[in-house]
């Protein structure tokens, strides 16, 4: 009986290299299991495995859906050439020139513009004519000039499209003589 005691504490039947193999095997098992617990847990815990914790959501995408859709890159369309009026300026003759663009996300309503260019171009060139030089020398001016000329463009697609479709309308020139 103390033979037998001795061979199992020795490693069994197969004298001393049967007993380190035993132990290399079993930590070779038990680091392969906590590998593959680890990458079970990753794998779970990031929604790759189906829907994650419940109520788990990263706060990267509740703004994602609290931002809504994701927005379509801006297009833009230059109203070419560029807009020449002169109005009075206390009993002189000014002149004014500016380069404007249209900033749309989808191709519709820069259509819209593009079909009417020769009433959008009668309408800006009768707005840009109408101001006075002391209004439009300021940045607040210039602000409100823009405004302006974004709302007459939004009326001309709304009236076509129902909806505004232009979200912004630069001056890519403004030059005051």
């Amino acid at each position: 009986m103390a033979d037998e005691d001795l061979e199992l504490a020795e490693g069994g039947k197969g004298g001393k290299g049967g007993g380190r193999g035993k132990l290399i095997a079993i930590i070779v098992l038990s680091v392969l299991l906590a590998v593959g617990l680890s990458v079970g847990a990753t794998l779970y815990f990031t929604g790759a495995l189906g829907q994650g914790r419940a109520g788990d959501e990263s706060p990267a995408k509740e703004q994602e859906e609290a931002a809504g859709p994701e927005k379509a890159p801006a297009r833009y369309l230059e109203l070419d050439p560029e807009f020449i009026v002169n109005f009075e300026d206390q009993s002189r003759v000014s002149y004014l020139q500016v380069e404007l663009e249209v900033m749309a996300r989808s191709q519709e309503p820069l259509d819209v513009l593009t079909r009417h260019m020769p009433r959008v171009r009668n309408d800006i060139l009768l707005l840009l004519s109408s101001q006075r030089f002391e209004s439009i020398s300021t940045t607040a001016g210039k602000e409100a000039l823009r405004r302006k000329i974004l709302e007459h463009l939004q009326k001309v697609v709304k009236e076509e499209l129902g909806e505004p479709g232009i979200e912004a309308v630069y001056f890519t020139s403004f030059i005051m003589q």
